[in-house]
């Protein structure tokens, strides 16, 4: 059997549903099932997850995965809400502290529910007796009727995939175009290449044939002329450059 149907005695029927989920593999598998009945049943569904200083509570999580082999791990108010608005249900989230059983019980007899749905490990061997079974103390507990699932493959798979459905694609971030104006940058680089081919022809001249800037050109010496060359040069390109950028932001 992959969901046990564990009856105390019959209560009200106009109450809501009560899902217990803590996100495990059998809590979304049951959460499937409990809305799939609020929807025929025309019934609110309230969604309780419980968190409080049980020592049991990591453990049996981590038996939980043992058991029915999670293929997938997410917060399981998330996956209600979501599953929820799929098929139109109304849900209510409730979020309380405490013993795990006893606040589910509490709760549903609060809100007088004939139904807790909620996951099952259906834990066995060592770690059942050892751990016991949520559901199982629930039924103890509680007076009305509890679901408690186990899923199949195939409700695992169902869920992976609605999961995936509902997870919306994150969309890659624009890169940031460190040149976003090609044709200045492209006059830039020109405007520099020019300079530097400018500058090296000086640093060989000067390294290589010393006669030529010893020369002297209007009474001053050539290798000082192309000095203050190669410095107006620079600053000129860069009164050049800016001037061209400054007009292509005008246009822009």
């Amino acid at each position: 059997m992959t969901e046990k149907e564990l009856h105390g005695p019959e209560k009200s029927k106009s109450g809501p549903i009560v899902l217990a989920t803590d996100g495990s593999a059998s809590a979304l598998a049951a959460t499937i099932r409990a809305i799939n009945h609020a929807k025929r049943e025309g019934k609110m569904v309230h969604v309780i997850t419980v968190s409080g200083p049980s020592p049991l509570v990591g453990v049996e999580k981590m038996a939980e995965d043992y058991a029915v082999g999670r293929t997938c791990k997410v917060d399981g108010v998330w996956f209600a809400e979501n599953y929820a608005g799929e098929l139109d249900v109304q849900i209510i989230v409730v979020r309380r502290d405490g013993p795990i059983a006893g606040v589910i019980v509490g709760y549903a007899t609060e809100v007088g529910t004939d139904l807790i749905a909620m996951g099952s490990s259906n834990l066995r061997g060592i770690a059942g007796f050892m751990l016991g079974d949520v559901s199982e103390a629930v039924l103890r507990l509680s007076g009305c009727t509890v679901w408690a699932v186990k899923p199949t493959r195939e409700e695992m798979e169902r869920v992976v995939q609605k999961v995936k459905n509902y997870i919306k694609p994150i969309k890659p971030e624009k890169s940031v175009d460190l040149i976003p104006d090609k044709k200045l940058w492209k006059i830039g680089m020109i405007m520099f290449t020019l300079y530097v081919v400018a500058y090296a022809v000086f640093t060989v001249v000067g390294t290589f044939m010393r006669d030529i800037l010893a020369m002297r050109v209007f009474g001053l010496n050539l290798a000082i002329l192309s000095g203050m060359g190669i410095i107006i040069a620079a600053i000129v390109i860069a009164l050049a450059y800016n001037w061209y950028a400054g007009t292509r932001a005008v246009l822009a």
